[in-house]
């Protein structure tokens, strides 16, 4: 065989070695690189007809306007069921984290109300791939905008996904249990909610949703302005008001239900062929915790102290800070002699607290504690 044959040969058996290593030029369920797939939805109410969009986190976080989206094909959410399930990914999209973003177009319909969403995008971060399906709610939108504010790289974005969702169920859960994971639960009926527990979980979740989205839709709030408001981990005292003036007959008025377990009920969604437990009857409530720290604002007499909820004597001080957390007229011991400053003759001195006879010795070191003109005995 000559040379210029032999080189021939070589390179055709190096190119089909080439194409056998990568599975022959087509996707093989079993490679990580291919057929990655993901499923979403998106929920003010369900958001039918919407734009969907898949990015990885740390590109999302450099430049949002320029990140390119993972997705292997430009996809919507179903036009009648708002599902977007098994979306196939890129080939180079690895295996996250991503930023999951569902954006409202000109047709894009809330199954709840039958016209376009209140809240037009709704975003939430995927930390893995997984078989589950992820939604991404007006609460997954606010905790990611906490939890991304003034950060730059995804690991710290992730770091801070617990804190940020504490804080966005405190601000606009509207009364739910803040165990509910709304980074995992639904807000809809699906295949896993079929006990009172979880439709009860999903009852709360799909209620604050509706809540804030009534809000939102009333003109009460805006909703980029909501989002801007708690990323910064503070409230203006106009969105305290209007949350605190929620009233749920708005809410169930908007979108046609007698209750949000009928809302539930009602969903086009596909996802579950049972009837919600009659028992469910969860509805949201106009309370809102604007400090996090556990009590609402109706309990809080420090609604902006996160140090403090009480003032058992209501003096102004709270009880942590309140030495004497049961006398309106002390607060504080300085000396820590048991005796509060505004009764205690000598605060700064643990050894005295009283001045009988008003000579400036104090008692305990006064020969004659009544007598103004004498405090010591020498001999």
């Amino acid at each position: 065989m000559c040379l210029r044959t032999l080189a021939k040969f070589c390179a055709i058996g190096l190119s089909v070695f080439v194409l056998a290593a990568c599975g022959g030029g087509s996707s093989s369920p079993s490679t990580p690189e291919t057929g990655n797939t993901i499923s979403v939805f998106g929920s003010d109410g369900p958001m039918a007809g919407a734009d969907v969009a898949v990015y990885d986190l740390q590109a999302y976080l450099d430049n949002s306007t320029t990140a390119e989206s993972l997705l292997a094909a430009p996809a919507m959410t179903d036009a009648a069921t708002a599902l977007a399930d098994d979306l196939e990914l890129s080939l180079d999209a690895g295996l996250g984290p991503y930023m999951v973003v569902i954006t409202a177009n000109g047709t894009t319909t809330d199954l709840s109300t039958g016209v376009a969403p209140a809240i037009s995008e709704v975003k939430t971060i995927v930390t893995s791939l997984s078989d589950a399906r992820t939604y991404a709610t007006p609460l997954t939108t606010i905790a990611v905008a906490i939890a991304s504010e003034g950060e730059a790289t995804a690991a710290d974005v992730i770091g801070n996904l617990v804190a940020a969702e504490n804080t966005a169920q405190a601000f606009f859960g509207f009364g739910m249990d803040r165990t509910i994971d709304i980074f995992t639960a639904s807000p809809v009926l699906d295949e896993s909610t079929t006990t009172v527990e979880k439709q009860q979980e999903v009852a709360q979740y799909r209620g604050a949703s509706e809540a804030l989205a009534t809000l939102v839709d009333d003109g009460a709030l805006d909703f980029a302005a909501v989002v801007a408001d708690a990323a910064d981990g503070t409230l203006e005292p106009a969105v305290v008001t209007a949350v605190q003036g929620l009233d749920v007959l708005d809410v169930l008025a908007r979108v046609s239900v007698a209750s949000i377990a009928d809302l539930l009920d009602a969903d086009a969604t596909g996802l579950a062929d049972y009837a919600i437990d009659v028992s469910v009857d969860e509805a949201p409530s106009g309370v809102i915790d604007s400090d996090v720290d556990g009590a609402n604002n109706v309990d809080d007499a420090f609604p902006s102290d996160p140090a403090e909820t009480t003032d058992t004597d209501s003096d102004g001080t709270g009880d942590n800070a309140d030495a004497f957390p049961s006398d309106p007229s002390e607060t504080t011991d300085t000396d820590s002699d048991g005796t509060g400053d505004n009764a205690d003759a000598f605060p700064n001195d643990p050894a005295e607290t009283t001045d009988t006879d008003s000579d400036g010795t104090g008692d305990n070191a006064d020969a004659f504690p009544n007598d103004p003109a004498e405090t010591a005995d020498s001999d």
